[in-house]
């Protein structure tokens, strides 16, 4: 069992509860949940998309970002999708820093007064820096990602290269997208809304009122309403 809180991030053994490692973070505390995939552990910090070993606590990457606050990270087939305001990045989750990283300070100094070349970039699949200013947590599809604002604003890019695929608008949304195998669905305050995943072209719509929040799981996507009522839908 894998949990963060602002002292940094702990692993229990999820028997009998023993603290099996734990890593305190010193770029801030953790942001949004940790993903899981394989021996990776993903975790968002205020600055930094942080790969740990999650066998042993052991941080085997890290992207770092500036001035501004994670939306979310999502991790599928050993790529890691970084979503921090207007950017995402993807990268592999098996990279590893360059041995010149602990002298990266002293390398962009004496590149600013003519003495070394640019520091290198960090590794990454691809970047991109147009989304809208307000995320919501992105979907990790086969072939694409999915990143929404909360007014609406539907962006599908290629899990390749990065580049739009499809656009669409729905109406405000309570809770991120979630790609299925019928196509994704969004799930607005009175309906459920199902876009094909190639075309972004509505494929399927429900009325339910009062909606709050959608969660997948492996056996249904599971739905809570504001009257209290929770339902599960295949």
């Amino acid at each position: 069992v894998y949990a963060y809180s602002t002292d940094g991030l702990f692993a229990f053994d999820a028997e009998d509860g023993r603290i099996l490692w734990e890593q305190v973070f010193d770029v801030g505390w953790a942001t949004v949940t940790p993903v899981v995939e394989g021996k990776h552990l993903v975790i968002a910090t205020a600055d930094q998309a942080i790969v740990f070993d999650r066998t042993n606590g052991q941080r085997t990457y890290y992207m770092t970002f500036s001035r501004s606050q994670p939306s979310s990270v999502a991790v599928r087939d050993g790529e890691v999708l970084a979503v921090y305001g207007r950017d995402a990045t993807m990268f592999q989750a098996a990279s590893r820093r360059p041995w010149w990283d602990g002298v990266r300070g002293a390398w962009f100094r004496f590149h600013l007064i003519g003495m070394a070349p640019a520091v290198p970039p960090p590794a990454t699949v691809w970047d991109v820096t147009s989304l809208p200013r307000t995320t919501m947590a992105a979907a990790m599809g086969q072939d694409i990602v999915v990143v929404t604002s909360p007014d609406g604003a539907v962006t599908a890019l290629g899990r390749v290269d990065g580049k739009p695929v499809w656009t669409a608008k729905t109406n405000r949304l309570v809770a991120a997208p979630i790609i299925t195998a019928d196509g994704v669905l969004f799930a607005e305050g009175s309906r459920l809304l199902l876009l094909d995943i190639a075309t972004g072209q509505q494929r399927a719509e429900r009325t339910v009122g009062g909606l709050l929040g959608a969660t997948p799981a492996e056996a249904a996507t599971y739905l809570a309403t504001g009257a209290g009522d929770v339902m599960a839908l295949r």
